[in-house]
């Protein structure tokens, strides 16, 4: 009895010390500490630090705070004062979100996906049998509010149910929108399957046999097929266009689907081309497209309904399969069948628009053929009972923390507070037609259901949907969830464009995808190019608060035509301002997504994070830019929606690069999909190159023969235009054992595209190679569809030598002088050239610094080339902690006419030998790879810049303000009016806020007028 009461007293004594110090949380020291990152495949030991049982946390809940709607009168936007708006709030606040969510595959097989922001993260199963969709939603500190598959099903009337983490066809992601602040990860291509009714689809019962019935199969770019023990296979010869194809019959009305087991080297992507009903051809309407995981034997179950003309009988059937040259494609199952009732003819598109600090999720589906059976779909989440502490549920008559009686058709919100872990909840937007929710205690679950009535007839391709914003945070408080609640069901109304340019108009606020919408009319390349290169679309806006609480809101800007490059923003007194911005575009016509967006509607979007006070006034003008920012055409990193995630880099309108960081084709490797030439000729309907080869970063193969390649982790943009373009990525290699980053920087040349990169590769376990000259590459290009009958290249005596392009293998050991090698003089009228130009290198292999020599390695098969670049060196193992760094210039460029390489000859000169110098006069140099950069001292920076050709990109720190300084120059000794912004007088520069609070500037200088210059800048 003593015992209790004193364990009685020491809790109310805690009690009432939280009530006394504001509720400080106790920290639980002895609980077990983990390093594991969510969602990954391998984790460290537990590490408990004690065996003493702990005392569950004690929370006191703070008095509800509930916010309700002003009554004030709208402003009347041209009368407001916004000489009050706190600028410094938005720009401190967009630099620390910028960045803030990140994307990866947890495994080299790529079997689920986890992607975070500042607030949580969430793990996505691709392939699990019966377990695919979210599988955990964790914290910001890594721990679940639950775990377990958050299924979506559809559910007739007849209470058949259908469910699509049971599909037999794998998810897939894509992300059609990537930057600073905002990823739409969209997860596709799962069926609805009825887990009792599965095995009808998978007895082989009923079905039309390909690979029995097929006669005379035809190849491209493969082996023959042989077929042995029940097992087609065949090899790719050429990886640009690898199909095989034979002649089938079989009636449509019979077969919907196509059941394949195959296996792969690499690829992991397919498609089926088939010849029905009125089509005596293939062509690119009739084909149907699937998603599997290299390696292993994988079924896959692929409808045929979504194919425009499938009628009457097939009588061809190809497949397009395989992703690199000698990969053995093997197939043992290829199948026609009939999916009948164990399937609903809908395929699931489960979206998360992800900002750097909130999530909104929109679950739809899309019917793969016409559809009018009733019914309705569903998402379900379920919280262990036993591991909530408290939930609260609020509809229009008010909160409460109790399900009996509760009135879910006007539910604002649910949350919970997960014991260890914080408040996770469903926040309702305010609009109509948007499905409904409820919450149900069932077998020890608090089960979530989000659902939505699939009403009349949906066509092909129709869908349905319903959204809501998820919300998280590691507090054990419900205040926070009630505030944005109140903020996510009543968007600012005080939103104005003042003055309208180009059509432009305010949309609204967008409660599905969570941002503030403007419309603008917009330009195109040519146009731009041409015609109005200096021409600023103009959003010139107002924004107000509510009078009710502060709030970020994050602006959306947008034009029709998808073609937009980059934008800037000016505050009211028209000064650029430090707040990085997220550009993209889709291109109208690629259909890149055929089943999910047949449509394919061109836009060119901007994003942004917005402070706005509860009482504040803020105006802004707001730039979509295409071709040239001041004097000189501007530089830009910016998304593009594809089908796989896309950045693209431009100057001005004319495309450079694109980098696919997740490869173009499944994993193939293949990182820079787009890789064009500025010396090449333009196009002759647009300002464009064409693009050269095959682009792969780190390949390796271990001593016992196992191949790696690389899965990316992250990605910071250090500067995405209008001045110059710079991202840092990170990868890890499939072995884990290799951390690879790749720093990739433009600048706005117009004579080259040099593209420079800094590789570091950090060794963070021992791994053996033989033959590492042969099985190592820091790079490979080949030529795609293109063979080169040249190269060019730095031999071991520093001499530069061309020479004809010979049939083999061999291995070119490469001077250390700045070595480079390179192709050219390509068979196809269109082809562009390719160069890899080193800078420098500080390599340590084995814990000692390397001195040898870099060798090409070349190789043509008479159908391929194949180059790339290594070390000379033969059986080696790479010990933890050595370190592999290069800087090289990645150059598509020249032509099919081009005769010799003097392009890469005149780069290697005025890039290596000359390349840009910064000689300090006043301030301090500060080191960069490639951006010649400048610290000011009290305000100045004093500096000569020499060497390089071109348009130089030069930055300068340590300024106090955004203020542009004043400039004043002297080009070769004598003084020059120097003035970077055009006629438009705001432009011309970049501004950042630096880490140490302090702001830089970038600006452009063009090094062809002058050998030197001699720069002041004064603030």
């Amino acid at each position: 009895m003593k015992k209790k009461i004193t364990v009685l007293l020491l809790l109310c004594f805690m009690l009432l010390s939280c009530i006394l110090t504001g509720c400080k949380e106790i920290p639980d020291e002895t609980a077990d500490k983990t390093t594991a990152v969510p969602g990954t495949d391998t984790e460290t030991d537990v590490v408990t630090e004690t065996e003493e049982v702990t005392t569950e946390e004690i929370i006191v809940d703070e008095e509800p705070v509930f916010y309700e709607k002003s009554e004030k009168d709208p402003i009347d936007p041209a009368a407001a004062d916004a000489s009050g708006a706190d600028w410094n709030s938005t720009i401190n606040n967009a630099n620390m979100l910028a960045d803030g969510v990140q994307g990866k595959f947890t495994d080299a097989a790529r079997h689920k996906f986890l992607f975070s922001n500042t607030n949580a993260s969430l793990l996505y199963d691709l392939n699990t049998e019966g377990s695919k969709g979210i599988a955990a939603i964790y914290n910001a500190d890594g721990k679940p509010y639950f775990e377990g598959v958050s299924d979506v099903c559809i559910l007739l009337d007849d209470g058949s149910v259908f469910s699509a983490s049971e599909s037999l066809n794998n998810g897939r992601m894509n992300s059609h929108r990537l930057g600073y602040y905002y990823y739409d990860f969209r997860f596709c291509d799962q069926m609805f399957v009825s887990a009792s009714a599965k095995e009808q689809i998978t007895d082989g019962e009923g079905c039309y046999d390909i690979i029995a019935n097929a006669t005379t199969w035809r190849t491209h770019d493969t082996t023959k097929v042989v077929k042995s023990d029940g097992i087609m296979s065949f090899t790719i010869n050429d990886s640009y266009d690898p199909y095989v194809m034979g002649k089938v019959k079989f009636d449509t009305t019979e077969y919907d689907a196509i059941q394949i087991t195959l296996k792969t080297e690499s690829a992991q992507t397919g498609n089926f081309y088939i010849v029905a009903g009125s089509q005596s051809n293939y062509n690119g309407e009739q084909n149907v497209g699937f998603r599997f995981n290299s390696g292993d034997w994988v079924t896959c179950v692929v409808p045929l309904s979504a194919i425009p003309d499938y009628t009457g009988y097939v009588t061809g059937f190809r497949i397009d399969v395989g992703e690199a040259n000698g990969e053995l494609i093997q197939i043992k199952e290829l199948k026609a069948i009939k999916r009948g009732e164990s399937a609903s003819p809908f395929q699931l598109e489960r979206v998360f628009h992800t900002y750097s600090d909130k999530m909104h999720e929109v679950v739809r589906i899309v019917a793969a053929t016409e559809y009018e059976g009733g019914g309705r779909f569903e998402s379900t989440i379920k919280i262990p009972a036993d591991t909530v502490r408290k939930f609260v549920l609020k509809n229009k008559d008010g909160e409460v923390s109790e399900l009996e009686g509760f009135d879910f058709s006007t539910t604002e919100y649910v949350g919970f507070d997960v014991k260890g872990t914080g408040v996770f909840g469903i926040i309702m937007p305010a609009l109509e037609d948007n499905g409904d929710i409820r919450v149900e205690l069932k077998d020890g679950y608090y089960v979530i259901t989000r659902g939505k009535e699939i009403g009349g007839k949906v066509k092909i391709k129709g869908d349905a949907y319903f959204g809501h914003r998820i919300y998280t945070t590691t507090s054990h408080q419900f205040n926070d969830l009630r505030k944005e609640a109140y903020i996510e069901r009543n968007p600012l109304t005080d939103v104005y464009i003042t003055k309208s340019e180009n059509s432009s108009k305010y949309a609204g606020y967008n409660a599905l995808t969570g941002c503030y919408r403007f419309t603008i009319s917009g330009s195109d390349f040519n146009r731009a190019y041409y015609r109005e290169p200096d021409k600023h679309y103009k959003f010139n806006t107002l924004i107000s608060g509510d009078g009710v609480v502060d709030r970020t809101v994050y602006i959306q800007t947008s034009e029709p035509v998808g073609q937009l490059e980059c934008a800037a923003i000016l505050d009211q007194n028209d000064l650029m301002m430090p707040i990085p911005l997220e550009v993209g575009k889709n291109f109208r016509g690629e259909i890149e997504e055929p089943f999910y967006d047949p449509n394919d509607t061109a836009y060119g979007e901007v994003y942004l994070p917005l402070t706005v006070g509860k009482d504040e006034v803020k105006k802004y003008t707001l730039l979509h830019l295409y071709q040239n920012w001041g004097n000189y055409p501007l530089k830009q990193l910016s998304f593009i929606a594809f089908h796989i995630c896309y950045y693209h880099l431009s100057v001005g309108v004319t495309e450079t690069n694109c980098i696919a960081p997740y490869y173009v084709y499944g994993k193939d490797g293949w990182t820079l999909p787009d890789f064009r030439a500025n010396s090449a000729p333009l196009w002759s309907g647009q300002p464009q190159h064409t693009s050269a080869g095959r682009l792969y970063f780190l390949q390796y193969k271990d001593s016992d023969g196992n191949a790696y390649k690389s899965e990316s982790q992250s990605a910071d943009i250090l500067s995405a235009g209008p001045v110059y373009a710079d991202i840092n990525m990170e990868y890890l290699s499939d072995d884990g054992k290799i951390k690879a980053t790749y720093r990739h920087t433009e600048m706005p040349h117009k004579d080259e595209n040099r593209t420079y990169y800094k590789i570091k590769l950090e060794v963070l376990e021992d791994v053996s190679i033989k033959d590492f000259k042969n099985n190592f590459s820091f790079f490979t290009f080949d030529g795609r569809s293109v063979i080169y009958s040249h190269t060019g290249y730095l031999n071991e005596n520093n001499e530069m030598i061309t020479e004809k392009v010979k049939k083999g293998d061999r291995m070119i050991k490469l001077g250390k002088e700045y070595p480079y090698y390179d192709y050219y003089d390509g068979n196809n009228e269109d082809s562009v050239n390719f160069a890899l130009i080193v800078l420098g290198s500080d390599i340590t292999v084995g814990g000692k610094k390397y001195d040898g020599n870099l060798v090409f390695h070349d190789v043509y098969d008479e159908i391929l080339n194949y180059g790339s670049l290594s070390l000379d060196l033969d059986d080696v193992t790479l010990k933890a902690g050595d370190v592999l760094e290069l800087n090289i210039i990645l150059m598509p460029w020249g032509y099919s006419t081009s005769k010799d390489d003097h392009n890469v000859r005149d780069v290697r000169e005025d890039s290596c030998i000359d390349p840009y110098k910064i000689t300090v006069i006043k301030g301090e140099a500060v080191e960069d790879d490639f951006i010649p950069s400048v610290k000011a001292s009290n305000g100045t920076a004093q500096f000569k810049i020499s060497g390089g050709k071109n348009y130089c990109a030069i930055r300068v720190y340590g300024f106090e303000n955004y203020t542009l300084p004043q400039m004043t120059a002297k080009a070769d000794g004598a003084e020059v009016e120097f003035n970077v912004s055009s006629d438009h007088g705001y432009d011309g520069y970049q501004v950042y806020l630096d880490s140490d609070g302090t702001y830089s500037f970038s600006f452009v200088v063009n090094m062809d007028k002058a050998s030197e210059y001699e720069l002041t800048l004064k603030q």
